[in-house]
């Protein structure tokens, strides 16, 4: 059984050119924002399992719309 989740999204993650990935990390936390805090962690859990750097991006521009 295949139990690994994570490692194929990192490393496609890690394929994309930056100006992409500040893309999808933008549009990502545009779609999460409001969405309920208790899905909003776990969810950020599973894009820093796939990449620490994906979960901190995410977070960080979620972070941002909501001081807003």
């Amino acid at each position: 059984m295949d139990e690994d989740y994570y490692s194929q999204a990192g490393a496609l993650y890690r394929l994309i050119p930056a100006a992409e990935k500040d893309r999808l990390t933008t549009n990502i936390a545009r779609a999460m924002h409001g969405i309920p805090a208790h899905i909003v962690d776990r969810q950020l859990q599973h894009f820093a399992k796939a990449d620490p750097e994906y979960g901190r991006q995410v977070t960080e521009k979620l972070r941002k719309l909501s001081e807003r």
